[in-house]
């Protein structure tokens, strides 16, 4: 996705930027915003909506699923890592069970695969933990042991799912696909809360008077992370980690900016639905019938 959106930007200043404007230097995680509305100025006045409508929907069905690998073959990591970026999943990979439940306990991944033969803690022992802590995201075990017994007390303890190695990457991908339909990561076209509807398909927030204002990409996740979670604060933390990946360099300012954006969208349509601001923590969606933190 970054080389995209790297072409993305480069077409844009060299093509429809005037000359003031290819001379500006986007802040970071900024540029998909800032060339959404400059793409909107530009191709509007064109008349080429067909192009805009299209370059939105890259922007909004970028998946977003993010993977946890706790695999200590670090060969096999590397490969995997760089299949389910091609796949356009976000995945980061530590390689030994203490780091494997570290990581996991920030409760910010859809699915984790995990090794049972690890340095450390095994697998089985940071399964059990991480089922102990009440985080039900599916797990699916990593095994060279093709031993029923293992499989059923790794099944019996809480995993979702279980692969012995050799396996086929088809394989794996179609077992994580079917992992995250069992988590709901697959949603209906239209998502509701108080007077707001979050169109899915179309990458769009509506009133329920039927307006409708497109979103870009990282507005998008954003307030689908606020549905998903709605009366709960949700910490700028968490949202960074969760939207741009933990080693990212975003900032609290990065998350603000966007809150802004959709506020301004929330407020064009007249809905009632807001996010609120928990000072110093963060944000959430709330329906408007109480006064703001």
């Amino acid at each position: 996705m970054n080389g995209m959106y790297c072409r993305l930007q480069y077409l844009l200043r060299t093509t429809f930027l005037d000359h003031e404007s290819r001379n500006v230097d986007l802040p970071p995680d900024f540029s998909d915003a800032y060339m959404v509305l400059i793409l909107f100025k530009k191709m509007l006045f064109l008349k080429k909506n067909v192009f805009v409508t299209y370059f939105l929907s890259i922007l909004c069905y970028t998946q977003d699923m993010r993977i946890l690998l706790v695999e200590d073959e670090e060969r096999l990591s590397q490969a995997l890592v760089e299949i389910f970026k091609k796949n356009r999943y976000s995945v980061d990979a530590v390689y030994n069970g203490n780091s494997g439940l570290e990581y996991a306990s920030s409760g910010i991944y859809d699915i984790i695969i995990l090794d049972v033969m690890l340095p450390g803690i095994d697998g089985f022992t940071v399964l059990q933990k991480i089922r102990e802590s009440h985080n039900s995201v599916p797990v699916l075990l990593l095994t060279a042991k093709d031993d029923v017994s293992d499989k059923v007390h790794g099944l019996d303890i809480g995993a979702d799912d279980y692969m012995t190695k050799p396996f086929s990457t088809d394989e794996l991908l179609a077992r994580i696909r079917a992992l995250s339909r069992r988590k709901g990561e697959v949603k209906n076209d239209n998502v509701t809360f108080g007077d707001l509807t979050l169109n899915v398909k179309n990458c769009e927030l509506v009133s329920d008077k039927g307006e409708a204002v497109k979103l870009s990409l990282k507005e998008y996740q954003i307030i689908d992370l606020l549905f998903q979670n709605p009366h709960q604060i949700i910490t700028k933390n968490r949202i960074i980690e969760k939207i741009w990946g933990g080693d990212s360099n975003a900032e609290y300012n990065n998350v603000e900016v966007y809150i802004s954006f959709l506020r301004k969208k929330m407020e064009f349509l007249k809905v009632k639905t807001e996010i609120r601001t928990a000072r110093g923590i963060g944000y959430s969606l709330e329906d408007g019938s109480n006064l703001r933190i």
